[in-house]
């Protein structure tokens, strides 16, 4: 679930996990995504879980959770 959305950063939960996503809101364009990311900004569990590898798996997991969400707001996320 989507915590915090702003220009700058995603937030979001994923059981009792947290991660910050960092990236970039694009303003509303005709074709354009809504939030562009890199893969590797996906980087580590919020505390307390900050010790717990976040592998590829969970990267994939976290990447096709925030656009399933998106996707009910009628936005779009790109990841390079």
């Amino acid at each position: 679930m989507i915590l915090e959305m702003t220009r700058g950063h995603i937030k979001l939960k994923v059981g009792e996990r947290t991660v910050t996503i960092y990236g970039e809101a694009l303003l509303p364009s005709s074709g354009e995504p809504d939030f562009v990311c890199g893969r590797n900004s996906i980087k580590a569990w919020e505390p307390p879980h900050e010790k717990e590898p976040l592998t590829e798996e969970s990267r994939d997991q976290i990447i096709e959770m925030i656009r399933k969400e998106l996707a009910e707001k009628k936005m779009t996320l790109e990841v390079d």
